[in-house]
């Protein structure tokens, strides 16, 4: 059987470019299972529609504006300096089609951790109608698509020096996950300081108060730029990620509001 050869699609050109600079971090992962029952019971409650994705993005941004280094990005390589970001920007990762090819676009929330459910809910659901052809959001994926790939490969990299792009574009942190199938852990490649990785989330068997019983979980898996934070710091954040998701209330804004130790 003969080989057959084509040009890299350039529907794929921006992936190629974000992977080529993940090499810069020096990423380390962690991860922990989390009980997702009170986020079960408040998305069957609430009436509204809202994504586990959601819930995973008000969480880790509330956390992470506790932590001004795990809002930071490194730059210079002779003479590195931290910068802290000016906003808690959520990124996250949307399935797309563009020409028949199947994408993977990222949008951001921004000032994610001022936010209430809903609002976060909203911009989602907002990224979620938008084509990437023709949205002005994706404008910047459309110009690297279209850029010859040398071009597009300078472009990014001194776009992603910028603290203010960087921000904007790739977030203060991302949240991704494979869209609830069967994956039980994913360990995303970095393109901020803390990544998340969501795993499916389903019925498992759970000890609760040194009782078995069956519970709705998931695998978090936080990727984090060994650089900027130490192992400590991460555990820590991502403890406090899932003690958010696990022991919450909401109040009449629909924010999160953490809820003494049992």
């Amino acid at each position: 059987m003969s080989h057959t050869q084509q040009p890299f699609p350039k529907q794929r050109q921006h992936t190629l470019l974000f992977l080529e600079q993940s090499h810069a971090y020096r990423p380390v992962s962690i991860d922990t299972d989390v009980e997702m029952t009170e986020v079960v019971r408040h998305r069957q409650q609430s009436g509204k529609r809202y994504s586990y994705l959601a819930y995973f993005i008000q969480a880790m941004a509330q956390v992470v504006a506790e932590y001004p280094a795990a809002n930071s990005m490194l730059i210079g390589q002779l003479f590195p300096r931290l910068v802290t970001l000016g906003e808690v920007n959520a990124k996250f990762t949307l399935d797309k089609t563009v020409d028949e090819q199947r994408v993977v676009a990222s949008a951001v929330v921004e000032g994610a951790d001022q936010l209430s459910l809903t609002a976060i809910q909203a911009r989602i659901d907002y990224f979620k109608t938008q084509e990437i052809a023709s949205a002005e959001v994706f404008a910047p994926i459309r110009k690297i698509q279209k850029a010859p790939l040398l071009l597009g490969r300078l472009l990014f990299r001194l776009a992603m020096r910028r603290p203010e792009v960087k921000s904007r574009v790739q977030g203060s942190f991302t949240v991704t996950s494979l869209g609830g199938r069967a994956v039980t852990r994913f360990v995303p490649l970095p393109g901020s300081t803390l990544t998340l990785g969501v795993g499916d989330i389903t019925e498992r068997a759970w000890v609760k108060n040194s009782q078995l019983t069956v519970a709705h979980a998931t695998t978090l898996t936080l990727v984090f730029d060994h650089r900027i934070l130490d192992g400590a710091v991460s555990a820590e954040i991502l403890s406090k990620i899932k003690n958010k998701l696990e022991k919450f209330a909401f109040d009449n804004n629909e924010n999160m509001a953490q809820l003494p130790a049992a």
